[in-house]
């Protein structure tokens, strides 16, 4: 149940960070190295098996937080 929480916080930041920095589905997910599909589904609360930590990372550079914030609320 706690797990849940986390990853449903990790996908609502991901959209709640890429939209605060002014970036379209499409420039995320080239950043990430993923596809749209895959950022859709994060996105929407869904998290792809395919996903790779890497991914992550990434997106905590782009944010430039660390990565362990993605998976607390955005203040």
């Amino acid at each position: 149940m706690e797990n849940e929480k986390f990853l449903l916080t990790l996908c609502e930041n991901i959209r709640i960070l890429r939209q605060r920095k002014g970036l379209s589905l499409e420039e995320m997910a080239d950043q990430l190295g993923i596809g749209i599909d895959m950022l859709l589904l994060l996105e929407s609360g869904i998290l792809p098996e395919e996903l790779e930590v890497d991914t992550l990372v990434r997106a905590s550079r782009v944010f430039g937080i660390a990565i362990n914030e993605l998976f607390f609320p955005c203040s």
